[in-house]
């Protein structure tokens, strides 16, 4: 009985001792918020252009108020076209901007009211330039660092509670070759004897209607002398 009692008690503590921790571990899961681009994939020709949606997700209790995105793409494949923010859920822009010659896009906008859940960011236009391959849309590389990170996402308290996010992976192909239509120039030699033909037939049936017609008109002479 006492050995009972003794391994009961033990678990106890043991369950008491870890509670903390997983309780920890759940609130990080559910307190956070992550970054998506949407599509995250694909497969375009050159020169096409590619929409993608830059669009933040919270899980949090209260939501956040601000954000700020600092990405990177591969300037050899890819351009940016334009950012367009006018349906953002976040109403205030402090920036946004982007440069094709380093590959850097840079957000960062806020919302009087707090967003709960997932909400539109901006929409970016790329642009698939003349090199093919794999092009890569990913965040800087202190996005998510513990100390002065490049990208935020602060609750009403200004915690920042953003998580490692995925980027995107496009793949550029070169354009399809348009379809050629064969057009075949006209033999000299095939025109010529084609006019020719039809120029012997001509004198033929000519000559053919004079004789017919003389031997008609001879014929009904004949006919009235007799």
């Amino acid at each position: 009985m006492k050995k009972y009692f003794f391994l009961f008690l033990l678990i106890s503590m043991l369950t008491l001792l870890t509670l903390p921790v997983i309780y920890s571990r759940v609130e990080a899961q559910t307190n956070q918020a992550v970054f998506t681009l949407s599509p995250n994939t694909g497969s375009f020709f050159l020169d096409d252009t590619i929409p993608v949606d830059l669009r933040i997700n919270s899980t949090n209790s209260t939501g956040i108020t601000s954000m700020k995105a600092s990405l990177t793409f591969d300037a050899a494949k890819l351009e940016v076209v334009s950012l367009d923010s006018t349906q953002s859920s976040f109403s205030f822009q402090w920036e946004q901007a982007f440069d094709n010659t380093t590959g850097t896009i840079s957000i960062q906008r806020s919302s009087s009211s707090p967003r709960l859940g997932d909400h539109l960011i901006t929409k970016i236009t790329f642009k698939a330039k003349s090199t093919t391959g794999t092009a890569t849309i990913d965040y800087d590389s202190n996005c998510f660092v513990l100390s002065n990170p490049t990208c935020l996402a602060l609750k009403p308290d200004d915690t920042n509670i953003l998580a490692l996010s995925n980027g995107a992976s496009f793949t550029v192909n070169s354009s399809p070759q348009p379809t050629r239509i064969s057009t075949l120039a006209p033999n000299p030699k095939t025109s010529s004897t084609g006019a020719l033909f039809i120029m012997l037939l001509v004198v033929i049936s000519t000559i053919v209607i004079i004789v017919g017609l003389a031997a008609y008109s001879m014929r009904k002479r004949r006919t009235f002398l007799s």
